[in-house]
């Protein structure tokens, strides 16, 4: 059977999408490029953001951060957050990671329900080993009715993996079978 592939919204979904599949080549980029020109006359601020992606994978950070504070002065009070977004994560990849933190803080605070710039978040700090990773956890759980994030998942099993190992250390040697329990291992 055949399985439809959603359509893409817009330009950014489209690069987004193209990029996080590793599916970007010199040949996708002008393609992209092209388009996000085209596009400038119809959604300047669209046009303007997702030149600032573009520029950013071909690391060009001057032309990314232009093309970014061009999207940021057009942006509407709706776009302004995905704006801010978008610019944080190429900064980030461009190595300014707390210049690029700070955008997305700032896009979480414009858009406080936004899961997605939540989540994105959260993985950044986690990445980094931000102090404010406990903050944004805990703020994810409210959002979702006590639910956990994935990270945090990540961090008890670390925990009890770490509390297993140090128990290990105090007992002396314990049978593989204690360890997987511990550990809650399968």
């Amino acid at each position: 059977m055949i399985k439809a592939t959603p359509a893409v919204e817009n330009l950014i979904e489209e690069i987004s999408l193209a990029i996080a599949k590793g599916n970007i080549n010199e040949i996708k980029m002008a393609y992209f490029k092209r388009k996000a020109k085209n596009l400038m006359n119809a959604d300047t601020t669209q046009a303007y953001c997702a030149l600032g992606i573009l520029w950013g994978e071909e690391e060009n950070e001057k032309l990314s951060r232009s093309c970014y504070q061009q999207a940021l002065e057009t942006a509407g009070p709706l776009e302004h957050a995905q704006v801010l977004f978008n610019y944080g994560i190429s900064l980030i990849n461009l190595g300014y990671y707390e210049e690029g933190r700070n955008n997305i803080l700032e896009a979480v605070k414009t858009d406080n329900t936004n899961l997605l710039f939540l989540s994105k978040l959260i993985e950044v700090l986690y990445d980094y080993e931000d102090n404010e990773l406990p903050k944004y956890l805990t703020r994810w759980e409210k959002l979702h009715d006590g639910e956990i994030h994935p990270i945090a998942e990540e961090i008890e099993d670390a925990e009890d993996i770490l509390e297993a190992l140090e128990s290990i250390k105090k007992e002396g040697t314990v049978s593989w079978e204690q360890v997987k329990a511990e550990c809650n291992l399968q």
